[in-house]
């Protein structure tokens, strides 16, 4: 059970080596510490990584024409509202936009981790997401509280050069530490409320629990722990591991999408190429090198704040608007429960019309025929093919008893 391929994304492997990809990273950090030329270049390295992963999205959105086509309008204006939006926080204050960057990048990395859980959750039918999302939120609060409250931490942000812009931002949150110190005992109160709460419901359900979701769970706790430790080390392995799982997600999204199908415009002509994706991924990166270096060669400090703000913000805009692209992310798990691969039916619930799910119409209701992902009780997964006509469709799920019990025994 514990090691059926089911319960995994990819395989036992892939998945332990995704969920500890932190780990070199903040071994690495931690083994520096001692030469600050060599933590820096480090630094600058996972930095790196960090904004080259990010625009991967805009070759899913602007790539690939159908995809475009989605959502028209917003994809055209986004990137000059993004631009006129960097402009007008930089010419207020760039320390309030450092400390709004970094607090938004913590958000959005934590939801992609979020994401993974509930992608292991949803294997094995679990349907407490709202827990674990405020679980895992709880634990960043905690480790920036821990961080603000932290005597310590002007001593490791000593070590690293972060620019004016982002010391600036490190100069914000420590005239924090005052009322980080009030809020630090009620923040540690909600994360042990929390987990222990988390704790008691997969305790209930551990003949049905998956041990990919507790293997990376434990991870995402450790990881944690090392950020209040040492803030330094843990945010290299954060911020890389992010990195890391989302081009394995993009790996895998190329290929699922585009390897076998005639459309995809530029972005699937390029994949289907003999040895599309490493050629692809090659030249992305080539992008980005030249971006990057162009930038500290020739770019004033206007032009640098922009393009990176820029690039690294408005695809995740993007892939908050748009569904369609490659993310794990858990965010508006209730509002998709009719997407085909969403979360498994219940027993005993009703469906709406397929494709619809309180009013919010999926691509399944343009369909004649709704493909359910059903997840048995032991891992498997299998998919149940519904019709239904022009009246509308609407079975109760306990009529399916019979169909679903053989998918939990097959």
């Amino acid at each position: 059970m514990a090691w059926s391929r089911a319960l995994w994304i990819h395989a036992p492997a892939v998945d332990l080596a995704l969920a500890l990809a932190w780990v070199p990273f903040s071994l690495l950090a931690w083994s520096l510490f001692g030469s600050s030329e060599r933590l820096n270049l480090l630094l600058a390295g996972v930095l790196l990584l960090s904004f080259s992963h990010q625009p991967l999205t805009l070759a899913f959105v602007y790539g690939d024409p159908a995809q475009f086509r989605l959502k028209r309008a917003i994809f055209t204006l986004s990137p000059f509202v993004f631009v006129a939006a960097a402009l007008i926080g930089r010419s207020i204050s760039l320390a309030l936009v450092a400390v709004v960057a970094g607090l938004w990048n913590a958000e959005h990395t934590l939801m992609q981790r979020f994401g993974v859980t509930r992608i292991y959750g949803r294997k094995v039918g679990d349907g407490h997401a709202g827990l674990e999302k405020a679980m895992l939120a709880s634990w960043l609060v905690l480790a920036l509280v821990w961080a603000a409250a932290d005597v310590r931490t002007g001593g490791f942000l000593e070590r690293v050069e972060l620019g004016s812009t982002n010391a600036g931002g490190v100069k914000v949150l420590q005239t924090l530490r005052p009322y980080a110190l009030w809020l630090l005992l009620p923040t540690i109160a909600t994360v042990v409320a929390l987990a222990a709460a988390w704790l008691r419901v997969e305790w209930q359900r551990r003949a049905q629990g998956n041990p990919a979701k507790y293997a990376y769970v434990g991870s995402t706790a450790a990881l944690f722990v090392v950020m209040m430790i040492n803030p330094i080390v843990g945010i290299m392995g954060y911020v890389a591991a992010h990195a890391v799982e989302y081009f394995a997600v993009v790996h895998q999204t190329l290929g699922r999408r585009y390897q076998h199908r005639a459309d995809g415009g530029a972005l699937g002509r390029a994949v289907r190429l003999p040895f599309g994706r490493p050629v692809f991924y090659v030249a992305y990166l080539g992008v980005i090198t030249a971006i990057v270096l162009s930038l500290e060669w020739y770019g004033s400090a206007t032009l640098y704040t922009v393009v990176f703000l820029t690039l690294g913000g408005l695809p995740r805009l993007l892939r908050r608007l748009h569904l369609e692209a490659p993310t794990p992310r858990g965010r508006g798990e209730r509002r998709r429960r009719g997407r085909i691969g969403a979360a498994p039916p219940v027993l005993g619930s009703e469906l709406k019309r397929p494709g619809v799910d309180g009013g919010h119409e999926t691509r399944a209701a343009r369909s004649l025929n709704l493909e359910v992902l059903v997840s048995g009780a032991r891992g498997g997964i299998r998919t149940l093919t519904l019709h239904y006509g022009a009246g509308g469709f609407k079975p109760r799920l306990d009529r399916l008893g019979r169909a679903l019990e053989s998918t939990a025994t097959a």
